[in-house]
């Protein structure tokens, strides 16, 4: 008996869900089989001798399958004549493991592994959109976390010991541009907006709350995230101590279609020490753990932990009473411990499991400017800031506005 070869020759429904995304159909127009081959065949008027032209519609995603052929009566001449319909078969339930059973009455030859391989194939194509996504976001999240912490340096060293004591509240509104030209390249714009306030209780001490929402364009792709931190300083004398701690949440949404869920948690440690000169070196330590969750069964759930290690030097020159402040700033970075998992892409149909990965650089420059001009109690402030790896660069600018009570 001949053998059927399945070929993937159309694609009927796209649906924001896996189920009935695909319809696999398979046809051999020269496929002949005499009746007795055909056991289960039920003929209709006319002597039953055959049949032929078998196509397939297999949808591996909800287990349907049809069969439709052509039947060939005899002429009652000695002739074959195909009939004026096609037999139907329906089946339900069926798998790429039980697909050879269930057809074992009508062909006893299928190439299932064939068809196996066509889903495979099928399936890597279909994620790879949203492995891009997820090496995207990899990326876009990093980036939201570090733009918090550096600016929230900044913002402290605006408030420090050469104060008074007192009470600020401040809002901020920022734009990020980002690029990354490895095998996975995207290009994304970000639009923020965040407030909050920090008090200084003492000569020494600054603790302040803060919450930021950042909308950002990815191609096709939109994501939303709501940030919420809180930061403190310790002053003393020369001595600055700096930390941060934050938690970040959002979606994403690819042309309504592919969607998901994001979420970090971070936070940093940093030393800074000013001399009479205003010369700031500092040293520091961040921590940030990022997940990303596909509406997609067939992806796993991707989280990576990232430690690094920052070294950094600054120029920060404010002139008495609370004056014009300016600061240019300069830092490496260096991934000291992570994990950096693969992307996994589960195919429980044909228990099939397929992982891939793009490693982020462990190496990043930084560097930035800050100019603040206080106006009575009011301060107005504008910032830039870029940041660097291998085949990644992101550029912030951000405007903030604090008024001191």
């Amino acid at each position: 008996m001949k053998k059927i070869f399945f070929t993937t020759f159309c694609v009927f429904l796209f649906h924001p869900t896996l189920a009935d995304i695909l319809t696999l159909a398979a046809y051999d127009p020269t496929y002949y089989a005499i009746i007795d081959d055909l056991n289960t065949t039920v003929g209709r008027a006319g002597i039953l001798t055959g049949v032929s032209d078998i196509y397939y519609y297999y949808e591996p995603f909800s287990g349907n399958l049809t069969l439709t052929q052509t039947e060939w009566l005899s002429d009652g001449l000695g002739d074959e004549v195909p009939a004026d319909y096609n037999s139907t078969f329906h089946y339900t339930g069926v798998t790429f493991n039980n697909m050879h059973d269930i057809l074992s009455g009508l062909i006893r030859d299928v190439d299932i592994e064939n068809l196996r391989n066509q889903f495979i194939e099928y399936q890597l194509t279909y994620s790879q959109p949203q492995i891009k996504i997820i090496h995207s976001l990899r990326y876009i999240l990093l980036q939201q976390d570090t733009n918090i912490m550096n600016l929230t340096i900044n913002r402290l060293h605006n408030h420090n010991g050469k104060n008074k004591n007192a009470f600020r509240i401040w809002a901020q509104t920022l734009y990020n541009h980002s690029k990354y030209t490895g095998e996975t390249g995207f290009s994304s714009g970000a639009f923020g907006v965040a407030f909050g306030f920090d008090n200084k209780i003492t000569n020494s001490f600054v603790y302040g709350i803060g919450y930021n929402y950042n909308s950002t364009s990815i191609q096709n792709v939109s994501a939303g995230n709501n940030i919420l931190f809180a930061y403190g300083q310790y002053h003393l004398n020369y001595l600055f101590i700096d930390a941060t701690v934050g938690y970040n949440t959002g979606d994403y949404d690819m042309d309504n279609n592919i969607k998901g869920k994001t979420n970090s948690y971070f936070g940093d440690f940093t030393l800074t020490y000013e001399n009479d000169y205003n010369i700031m070196p500092s040293v520091g330590l961040r921590y940030i753990h990022n997940a990303i969750s596909p509406d997609n069964k067939n992806i796993n759930k991707y989280d990576t932990n990232l430690m690094m290690f920052v070294s950094g030097l600054a120029y920060d020159y404010q002139s008495s009473n609370d004056g014009l402040h300016l600061k240019a700033s300069f830092s490496l970075t260096y991934d000291i411990a992570k994990s950096d998992k693969d992307i996994i892409i589960n195919i429980p149909e044909v228990n099939y499991t397929f992982g891939l990965n793009e490693t982020i650089s462990p190496l990043g420059l930084e560097a930035g400017f800050l100019v603040n001009l206080p106006i009575g109690r009011t301060n107005l402030s504008i910032e830039y800031d870029i940041g660097a790896r291998s085949n990644y660069i992101s550029h912030t600018g951000a405007l903030r506005l604090a008024y001191k009570f």
